[in-house]
């Protein structure tokens, strides 16, 4: 039975926290590190019903997408919903685990997941997360190429499309040795010069810690020297949140919706004709109406997203943008339950035995009349 820092770690290269927004309170909500978990519960939010479901299903853990607070409450008091879940929680022995706005940027997150289930191709972030660095070392010809293939496949050398990117240039490194060093290659107590490569590689900020710890590893080298840089101005990236694509097939706000409606239990409101068909569709899982300039300047004829309000709608259809907004439960418990098997298959590449189930007892707190 794995440990949950054990779960975490996959958790976090999964939905790396580095993605996660300044102001968010993604990550260990409450729990041991050192607890050992046979089964995870999956759910929107960490509720006192959640909890309540993990209990009776034996679940030692809760992973979520939104956390327990992201304003921390200056009292917690008995008639408190966030009171109820952290006494049952400490009650249960059960922990819990979110992963927001980091879950939102993932390469098979929220966004991800939500883009797949409408059927979208093409698909490139909406709002790219361009927190690039360029990671820069050095090392001898003939281990170059493998410390590149591992740097690689660690996430490093990623430009837009383009995977395995790095340059190499060729110079000379020399070096003197102490007594008590072990040189991969020259002598010591004598100043050596050997032929080597600087090799750059664009690493985003997500990745930059575990990229690093492989190049320590893999690299021959007792001292291995890198530098790390800033870099300005990137366009492009393979995380960041929402997403836009062309559908497969044409399609129109109202039947989109109906995949939502039928899948999700999602309640649907449109902005624009909900009848003529579209192909080129943005997606922002939760609240997505700041990002509506973007979508239209990206040439998207639709977005899809939660929580418009109204003098949002009114300005996406001044400008002739589309919206079909669904209720924020329903688009991301949809999601999360898409993610579900995906996290599974993650735990089970790192060796970790879990049993994965889906919330069932969740609701939307807004009900239809």
């Amino acid at each position: 039975m794995p440990a949950l820092k054990e779960l975490i770690k996959t958790f976090e290269n999964f939905a790396p926290p580095t993605l996660a927004e300044s102001w968010d309170k993604a990550g260990l909500q409450k729990g041991d590190f050192d607890q050992d978990v046979k089964k995870i519960l999956v759910s929107l939010n960490a509720s006192a019903s959640v909890l309540e479901e993990a209990a009776e299903k034996n679940c030692e853990l809760v992973f979520c997408h939104h956390p327990l607070a992201l304003n921390t409450p200056t009292y917690i008091t008995g008639d408190s919903e966030y009171y109820r879940v952290l006494k049952k929680a400490f009650a249960e022995d059960i922990s819990i685990y979110a992963a927001h706005t980091n879950l939102d940027k993932a390469p098979n997150g929220i966004n991800s997941v939500l883009a797949l289930f409408i059927d979208l191709k093409n698909i490139m972030p909406l709002a790219p997360d361009t927190s690039f660095k360029k990671l820069v070392f050095f090392a001898e010809p003939d281990s170059s190429r493998e410390i590149i293939d591992s740097l690689s496949a660690a996430g490093a050398g990623v430009i837009g499309d383009y995977t395995s990117a790095s340059f190499r240039g060729e110079g000379e490194g020399t070096f003197f040795p102490g007594a008590g060093a072990k040189p991969a290659t020259g002598k010591v107590s004598q100043f050596n010069a050997v032929e080597e490569e600087r090799i750059e590689m664009m690493v985003h900020s997500s990745v930059l810690g575990s990229v690093v710890s492989t190049l320590l590893k893999v690299h021959p080298y007792e001292e291995v020297a890198y530098d790390i840089y800033p870099l300005e101005h990137i366009q492009k990236s393979h995380v960041g949140l929402g997403c836009i694509g062309e559908l497969k097939n044409k399609m129109s706000a109202k039947e989109l919706s109906m995949l939502f409606e039928r899948e999700g239990n999602a309640v649907t409101n449109f902005v624009g004709d909900y009848r003529k068909k579209v192909q080129k569709v943005a997606i922002l899982g939760g609240s997505g109406a700041r990002y509506i300039d973007i979508a239209f300047s990206k040439g998207a004829e639709l977005l899809i997203t939660a929580d418009v309000k109204y003098h949002d709608a009114q300005r996406a259809q001044d400008m002739g943008l589309k919206i079909l907004a669904i209720s924020h439960y329903g688009m991301e418990k949809l999601a999360m339950d898409l993610i579900s098997p995906i996290l599974s298959e993650e735990l089970k590449k790192d060796g970790l035995k879990v049993d994965i189930i889906k919330s069932k007892t969740e609701k939307d707190v807004f009900v239809e009349s």
